[in-house]
């Protein structure tokens, strides 16, 4: 049983002292997976302008942020997780 980091190309095996860094994109979606019986500790270093739009192709879904970021602990003024294919009436008029 390993860490793992979950990327666009697979799973990458992670290990005491890795980093890795990813774009800002939607090619940068990532996943940290732990299997282990042992507690993963790791530093997420954001550098989240406002508004911050995150694309959770896994589930179709898209996320809006405005004030502290996801696992912020800062006060958000506007938040919401979106299907990425929702439709609204008000666009067809």
């Amino acid at each position: 049983m390993t860490e793992k980091l979950k990327t666009e190309s697979g799973l990458v095996e992670l290990t005491a002292g890795d980093y890795v860094t990813l774009p800002a994109n939607e090619s940068g979606g990532n996943r940290v997976l732990n299997d282990s019986e042992r507690p993963l500790r790791y530093l997420a270093i954001s550098t989240m302008n406002e508004p911050d739009v995150t694309v959770y192709p896994e589930m179709d879904k898209f996320g809006v942020f405005i004030g502290s970021p996801p696992g912020g602990r800062g006060e958000r003024t506007l938040e919401g997780y979106y299907h990425i294919d929702d439709k609204t009436d008000y666009w067809d008029a």
